[in-house]
């Protein structure tokens, strides 16, 4: 919450785009500004790998669920003294870089797809409970000492 009222207190004084870099000039100096923008691409890179290999790690698991089991190459495989590199989280970096490179209406366009599968996914989980909902999980309901 501090970090978001410095930002609106920075960005209501000094009205440019460029995130902590323009404001870390404006208020230290360029070598800080320097260091600050650094800071946030090694940052971004880290976060940016992490996430491409957990969600090749949770595709990956979701097929073998499903008796799909894919080449050692594509789900990890040790290079250069790193356990599971992966081609698939690559791709799915490069693939998520592109929709950012493209622009805020391809952007947002990704985003309104990705809900819209978020919500049929959920939507679908909610059916299939209903088929399989047992009501005898309910009783007893209410219990004295305990409550609901």
């Amino acid at each position: 919450m501090m970090t978001a009222l410095m930002y609106a207190e920075l960005s209501s004084r000094f009205p440019i785009s460029g995130s902590a870099y323009a404001y870390t000039y404006i208020t230290i100096g360029e070598l800080p500004a320097w260091l600050v923008a650094w800071n946030m691409n090694l940052r971004y890179g880290a976060a940016s790998a992490g996430l491409s290999r957990g969600m090749v790690e949770y595709g990956t698991g979701l097929l073998k669920k499903l008796n799909i089991h894919m080449h050692p190459l594509i789900t990890g495989f040790p290079f250069l003294g790193f356990e599971k590199c992966s081609l698939l989280a690559v791709i799915f970096l490069y693939f998520l870089t592109e929709v950012f490179v493209r622009g805020m209406e391809k952007s947002s366009l990704f985003n309104i797809v990705l809900t819209i599968t978020k919500v049929a996914t959920l939507l679908l989980i909610i059916v299939l409970a209903c088929f399989h909902f047992d009501y005898a999980n309910l009783s007893p309901f209410f219990i004295e000492e305990y409550g609901f």
